[in-house]
């Protein structure tokens, strides 16, 4: 299966509270009703949050002290603009990057002090001094090509996955079709915010038909019998019989 496979999907009942089955191509499969939706509410989450919309900035009662050192110095100056436009401010603004005091602390190898004055809020989750020098050392792995900050990433997941239509929850043949519509337009529609596939085939029906149509052609040639047993025609006093023991 790929994601063209999904455009043309028929969606059938919910199974088991659990899964919607769909028709896509000359497939069968099963789509995992919690992944689909997860992730469908992380690239939704996702949008957000890049847009501005769900991220804001939080500034600390009292700033905090980093000790930091001389590589992370200048890990926050080379890439003061993209920690800053996440929403960490730091007081290296109002440092001058070439003092004397500075030099010193570069020659003797030392630990450089810095107050971290606020912390990006996403979602509603404060980000912590942790969680900056976590993304420094990306950027630095990355040379700077980082966009996201691992630890948004994380609320990101946990949002999406706690918000997501969860096993059991029973769902109309509508809402199965909307989670499948929507599903169809994400950029990674066969995996969830954690890695799990949303989507399983299950049967070639073109492979199945052949075998039924193989099947057929045997029976014919055995007097009707497959495997010991018989089709019967049918008929109202077969259907009367059945109707009886079904009561009894």
């Amino acid at each position: 299966m790929n994601k063209n496979s999904l455009k043309e999907a028929i969606v059938l009942q919910q199974i088991d509270k659990k899964y919607i089955p769909i028709v896509a191509g000359k497939t069968l499969a099963v789509v995992d009703q919690h992944a689909a939706d997860e992730r469908i509410r992380l690239e939704e989450l996702r949008q957000k949050v890049l847009s501005g919309e769900a991220k804001e900035i939080t500034f600390l009662d009292a700033e905090k002290e980093l000790m930091l050192p001389e590589i992370g110095h200048q890990l926050l100056h080379s890439y003061a603009k993209e920690i800053k436009e996440w929403g960490w401010i730091c007081n290296i603004h109002a440092q001058d990057s070439k003092s004397f005091k500075r030099n010193l602390n570069l020659l003797h190898n030392r630990p450089t002090v810095i107050k971290l004055v606020a912390v990006p809020c996403i979602l509603g989750v404060n980000l912590s001094d942790i969680d900056l020098t976590e993304f420094l050392q990306q950027l630095a792995d990355t040379d700077g090509s980082s966009t996201i900050p691992p630890s948004v990433l994380r609320v990101l997941n946990s949002k999406a996955c706690r918000g997501a239509i969860m096993f059991g929850d029973a769902l109309l043949h509508s809402e199965c079709s909307l989670i499948i519509e929507e599903l169809k337009h994400t950029s990674l529609c066969f995996q969830c915010a954690h890695g799990r596939p949303t989507t399983a085939p299950l049967v070639n029906l073109e492979t199945l038909h052949k075998q039924i149509a193989k099947t057929t052609l045997h029976t014919d040639d055995s007097n009707g019998l497959w495997h010991g047993l018989r089709r019967h025609e049918l008929n109202v006093e077969r259907a009367e019989q059945r109707l009886m023991s079904a009561s009894c």
